[in-house]
Order: C-alpha cells, then sequence, then structure tokens
C-alpha cells in the first residue's frame, strides 16, 4: 500500500528485502555520498553507501581533455612551447612532500571497498565469572569459520590484497570492519560474513588468544587512560554492582584462573 512505500517498509524488486527510510535527505549538502537502508530476512538491518565522486573521479583520470589539449596543436602534435611537466617540477617536489600520508587509491581515484558488522552485544553483557568474554570472543571469530577453516585465511586474504581489518569491543557493541580495493570486496565480504554464520571457536586457539588477550592487557595497563578507566570501573562495582563495574578487558586472570578456581 501507498503508507507502507512512504514508510519504506515496501519490499525491492518482489523479494524480500526491505527498502528502509530514506537517509539521503539528511545528509549534509557537501556530502555527494548515496545512501540506502535496507532490512534482510533475517533481520540484518544494514546501510549500503556508494562514493559517487571517486567513481566520476576513475573516468576522469583515465582520460584528460583539458591535460591533451594544452600540450597539442591544432593538428594533434607535441607543442614543445606549451607548459608541461617539467614547468611544475618545483609544485611537483613541494607536493610528493606532502603526498607520504596519501593513500595509493588515491592515484587512480579509486577509494577502497569497506564493510562493517556491528554485533549489539558488548562488554556489559559479560558473565560475572568470566569478565572479559565479549573482547575474548572477538578474538576467537578470526580463528576460522566452516567454509574457510585455515586459521587468519580473512587475515591472508585481506594482507595479501592490499586490505586491513581491525575490531574492537565496547561496552554495549562489539565493531568489526575491513577495507579492500573494490574488486576484491565480494570475496572479503564472503569471508567475513561466515564469521557471524559459523565461526568455529577452536579449543586450540583458545590458549593461544587469551595469552594474546593477557599481552594486549599487559602493555596498556600503565596507561594513564586505562587507569582512570578502572577507577571509575571499581566505583561503579561497588555502587549497586552497575555493569560498568566489571572488568570490561579481561585477562587470563578473568577469562581462565578465576572460572577454573570455581570450577566454571
Amino acid at each position: 500500500s501507498d503508507s507502507n512505500v512512504n514508510d519504506g517498509s515496501a519490499a525491492a524488486g518482489g523479494s524480500n528485502v526491505q527498502i528502509g527510510p530514506d537517509l539521503n535527505c539528511s545528509r549534509s549538502p557537501l556530502d555527494k555520498k548515496l545512501y540506502r537502508q535496507i532490512l534482510l530476512p533475517n533481520g540484518l538491518r544494514c546501510v549500503l553507501i556508494s562514493d559517487t565522486i571517486a567513481l566520476r573521479q576513475q573516468e576522469h583520470i583515465l582520460y584528460d581533455d583539458d591535460d591533451y589539449s594544452s600540450t597539442t596543436d591544432d593538428e594533434g602534435n607535441i607543442d614543445p612551447n606549451a607548459p608541461g611537466e617539467n614547468d611544475d617540477e618545483e609544485v611537483a617536489d613541494s607536493d610528493d612532500e606532502n603526498s607520504d600520508s596519501d593513500s595509493d587509491e588515491q592515484e587512480d581515484g579509486l577509494r577502497q571497498a569497506a564493510a562493517a558488522m556491528l554485533v549489539g552485544v558488548g562488554s556489559y553483557f559479560d558473565p560475572v565469572h568470566a569478565q572479559g568474554m565479549a573482547h575474548f570472543l572477538e578474538h576467537m571469530l578470526f580463528m576460522g569459520t566452516k567454509k574457510y577453516p585455515t586459521e587468519n585465511a580473512y587475515d591472508s586474504f585481506l594482507s595479501s590484497n592490499g586490505g586491513s581489518d581491525n575490531a574492537y569491543t565496547e561496552l554495549e557493541y562489539t565493531l568489526y570492519h575491513f577495507e579492500i580495493p573494490q574488486e576484491k570486496l565480494f570475496k572479503a565480504l564472503d569471508m567475513f560474513a561466515q564469521f557471524f554464520i559459523d565461526p568455529l571457536l577452536l579449543p586450540n586457539a583458545v590458549d593461544r588468544e587469551l595469552n594474546s588477550i593477557e599481552s594486549e592487557f599487559q602493555l596498556s595497563r600503565n596507561s594513564d587512560g586505562c587507569r582512570f578507566q578502572e577507577l571509575l570501573c571499581y566505583t561503579g562495582h561497588h555502587l549497586d554492582k552497575h555493569p560498568f563495574g566489571k572488568f570490561s578487558w579481561g585477562n587470563l586472570l578473568s577469562l581462565k584462573d578465576t572460572p577454573v578456581r570455581n570450577g566454571e
């Protein structure tokens, strides 16, 4: 019905994918990206982003009429007196000094494709007897899936194709994300999706990942920021046992030694 279309619940192309409310009307005037919100049959809500400027940049760089006409005469021959690359050497040298921080994709106008998954569970949901569990599970998801059982196959695929990834656990959610050249997106996306479909959670990787978490804890425990956060957690723990009082980072003591000692 019309009401379904207006509230963004119309089905897309007769499929079970639902189109969400229009996001483009609320974007900044300077934002040239296109946005679409969809709801998948499994309840997963997605935001799709298309970078229209990057797509146009690629076409412009492949063939630039202005550059061609400025160095040729009326018959198409190169004009030796026309301004060329050598005339701009000083400018180019200056630009080179600032180009170290620029990524390679800017050279051809193509930006990396990217995807992220926000899972609505964070360290607030940790069981009291195994604090740091959400952080531990974040680590374990990378240890292979049923479809891609090799440990770290996902990381290897990304790094060998110029991509990168990361993940972090917050209080109320856990975020996983990656970026990779556009032509490799769908393969990477399939590997990424398997983390949330059929992870192996290999028993022989448990101790290794626990040690990794312990290492992260030891490296950060002397940070003033981390110390301040633990002070707040300590205060929250003694005020009606607020969930902020949990030890969200986790270490060997909270994730292994204490549960084993308590028979859990």
